[in-house]
């Protein structure tokens, strides 16, 4: 959650102890706990709020996208316009070419005794021309879609639910996947857009990676040590992290798409191997009762055990 939605605009003061007591306060009754985390990148901030409060530096996916859009994306954008205004002149220049022809041979000039008629001016030189400033056009615009689609798709890879397949990813296995985009998009940065500040951002972006895996590496930690708490014993501890959560992160993603859209990623929880869950015909009671605790699912039709299992065990 963000603390300015929840306790920052009462707090007069900005002190880590009376953020600390409104946090506290605005938490209180409620049966969760906050694991303290900061996006900041700037050195002064990231310092203070991981030494006094002890926060996690989570870095925001929108550093890396933000990064490389100003340091390919701009750049690109610019040569792009440039490229199409080319094409403009040089159509616009083929144009009157094709006219001075077309008059040249309707009006034929008179020439004098032994002189040959003037001729009109050569269409391929200039037909040369638009074929080149088309070709830089259309290599510029395929690029730039070539960009957009690995920033789009670094959003997609910084996922802990394989969307295709249903099952958790590791912090190796994204930060992996979105380290290929960036190498993908590197050598174009290297070629379009070569300032000091370009290579600076590029390189910010993949600086931020390593952090991105660990903060990733964080979560599953915490959660694989609230779950130890909660001293279950198998199949039932395993199917918290791997069965329940990745149900529900697939449901919530569905919700926010069409139901065209949405529906297989509920067809995908078909794909998963038997739930642990569907092993166990007696749940004891203080099971029951602790995992109230844990994120409820919603209501959503769907084929994955978790899910079909009634609202008394799923409570």
């Amino acid at each position: 959650m963000s603390n300015d939605m929840v306790w920052e605009p009462t707090a007069s003061a900005q002190d880590q102890d009376t953020w600390r007591l409104l946090r506290e306060q605005a938490l209180a009754g409620l049966n969760w706990r906050v694991l303290p985390s900061t996006s900041a990148e700037a050195p002064g901030l990231l310092a203070s709020v991981a030494h006094h409060l002890g926060a996690h530096h989570a870095p925001a996916l929108f550093h890396v996208p933000h990064a490389l859009r100003k340091a390919v994306s701009a750049p690109m954008a610019l040569k792009q316009r440039a490229a199409h205004k080319a094409v403009t002149t040089a159509e616009e220049t083929l144009t009157r070419v094709h006219e001075h022809r077309n008059r040249a041979n309707d009006e034929r000039a008179p020439h004098g005794p032994g002189r040959p008629p003037k001729s009109a001016a050569s269409l391929e030189p200039v037909q040369h021309e638009v074929d080149a400033a088309r070709h830089e056009h259309q290599r510029l615009s395929a690029q730039r879609e070539q960009v957009s689609q690995r920033i789009r798709a670094i959003g997609h890879a910084y996922h802990c639910v394989d969307l295709e397949r249903g099952v958790r990813r590791h912090g190796q296995r994204i930060a992996g996947d979105i380290q290929s985009h960036i190498d993908t998009i590197r050598p174009i940065a290297q070629q379009e857009g070569r300032s000091e500040t370009c290579l600076a951002r590029r390189d910010k972006a993949a600086r931020v990676v390593p952090n991105m895996q660990a903060t990733v590496a964080f979560v599953s930690g915490s959660v694989g040590q609230q779950v130890k708490q909660l001293e279950w014993a198998p199949p039932q501890s395993f199917a918290m992290p791997a069965y329940r959560m990745p149900s529900y992160d697939l449901d919530r993603v569905a919700s926010t798409r069409t139901v065209t859209a949405g529906a297989p990623l509920c067809v995908f929880h078909g794909f998963l191997p038997p739930s642990p869950w569907e092993c166990c015909h007696v749940i004891h009671g203080n099971v029951a009762t602790q995992s109230r605790g844990c994120l409820p699912l919603s209501p959503r039709e769907c084929c994955h055990p978790v899910q079909r299992m009634s609202a008394t065990l799923r409570a």
